[in-house]
């Protein structure tokens, strides 16, 4: 096949909001979303108390209130799993702002929901309420990679692990910030949802009133430019290939293939993801992750204070909280740093399969070490070796985040990369941490 020449395309100015302001609004949705997640764990006790006590408990739940906060976080996640698959498909149909402004508004009533449940002393509002919150939060997850990934530039990984680091600063000031409320304020948790809601209301006016996209008319675009990640004396003004496909995805797509873009059905972008075998293994891989982890974010504070190494659950909570957001601060940026310098040195391969096969073997080697941190605290019995010890473990699992999310995009065609972080997260759950709390619970 013959080599083909393209030179680079002229790209008028844009008059869309600058893609930093972008990125920044997204960071802090996902520490507010992320915080909210944080508040049940947090005061699993006050939660424990109120599944077993509330007017419309069942019995089941009034006989083993673990099961009750197993089924609230299922509830979530499976809210959040079915959506999340929505989302992606909107994405290529609706602008993504509509998407996230829409997703933000019900997520605030959601929250205000959930804080209305102590009210009503009803265990199935706050069920109701917490499925509503993951099912509003699925527009934020499809849209915010794909932005960073496409106006991040030379950047896009050091701002993915930016926007990824508010998963643990969420979590833990969530952690924190319930177990505080619960236990001090005379509303109780129902305060810490209903702070939540008048904290979301300015952020969803600034999207409303101060943000514009007009880039691809404000849908999400299924080009990406790898050569924007150039430094402007290495960027070529022609690109040679000799695969076809290659050379069109470095192109802005035409009018025809924007529009084609928008037409996919459920089971195009579900039979995309199925075809790519990376991503069947990286969906694998993440479910058990996903299990580990949101186990430990429901059960964590109470499993460490049945072990006896704290005196209380508040201070298991805050330590436990305060150790993963800072190991999350160091451990993501630093691996958005090494997958930018990765692909720096790779930018010039012809296919995405060369940089992932550059990228997993990072990916392999973080999780590794984090697993070999994990073990001794199996055995030890000193809290503050614990706590060290889950500190370098959870480091080291952080570092993988930035180029796991990368190679989940990667292992798919562009146009298919909300699908692919939706069909990621859909089997995430549904084989790892929508049954795992219901599991851990039992036991």
């Amino acid at each position: 096949m013959s080599s083909t020449t393209i030179s680079s395309p002229t790209i008028p100015k844009s008059t869309s909001t600058q893609p930093k302001i972008i990125f920044g609004i997204f960071v802090v949705l996902n520490i507010l979303t992320y915080a909210d997640r944080g508040i049940i764990p947090g005061a699993s006790i006050e939660f424990s108390s109120f599944v077993a006590t509330a007017s419309d408990s069942p019995a089941f739940i009034r006989d083993a209130p673990d099961v009750g906060l197993g089924l609230l976080q299922a509830a979530f996640m499976g809210g959040y799993s079915i959506a999340i698959v929505i989302s992606g498909h909107l994405t290529h149909r609706v602008r993504w702002m509509t998407l996230v402004s829409g997703g933000l508004s019900v997520w605030i009533l959601a929250v205000i929901g959930s804080g209305l449940a102590m009210t009503y002393d009803s265990f199935f509002v706050l069920f109701f309420s917490r499925m509503w919150s993951g099912v509003s939060e699925a527009a934020f997850h499809v849209v915010a990679p794909v932005l960073i990934q496409d106006r991040g530039g030379a950047k896009a990984g050091l701002w993915l692990s930016i926007y990824l680091s508010a998963i643990p600063v969420g979590l833990a000031m969530g952690y924190v910030y319930g177990s505080l409320l619960a236990n001090h304020s005379p509303s109780g948790w129902q305060l810490a949802f209903f702070i939540e809601a008048l904290v979301a209301l300015p952020v969803l006016v600034t999207i409303l009133g101060c943000i514009r996209d007009t880039e691809n008319n404000g849908v999400l675009s299924s080009h990406t430019n790898r050569r924007d990640r150039l430094p402007p004396s290495r960027r070529p003004t022609g690109i040679k290939t000799t695969a076809p496909t290659a050379a069109l995805a470095d192109q802005p797509p035409s009018p025809t293939t924007q529009q084609h873009n928008f037409a996919f059905t459920f089971w195009e972008e579900i039979s995309v993801c199925f075809q790519s075998t990376t991503l069947l293994c990286i969906v694998v891989a993440n479910s058990a992750v996903a299990a580990v982890v949101v186990t430990l974010g429901t059960f964590g504070g109470a499993s460490i204070l049945a072990l006896e190494l704290f005196d209380s659950e508040q201070v298991a909570a805050i330590l436990f909280g305060s150790a993963a957001a800072v190991a999350g601060i160091i451990g993501t940026p630093l691996g958005g740093n090494l997958v930018d310098k990765l692909l720096a040195r790779h930018l010039e391969d012809e296919s995405y399969s060369e940089l992932l096969a550059a990228l997993l073997p990072q990916i392999n080697v973080s999780i590794g070490v984090s697993v070999l941190f994990c073990f001794p605290t199996c055995i030890i019995t000193n809290p503050v070796v614990f706590i060290v010890f889950l500190f370098f473990a959870w480091v080291s699992l952080f570092t993988a985040q930035s180029g796991i999310l990368m190679s989940v995009m990667m292992s798919v065609d562009t146009a298919h990369r909300s699908n692919s972080i939706a069909f990621t997260t859909l089997f995430s759950h549904l084989l790892g941490d929508v049954p795992a709390p219901i599991i851990f619970g039992l036991l």
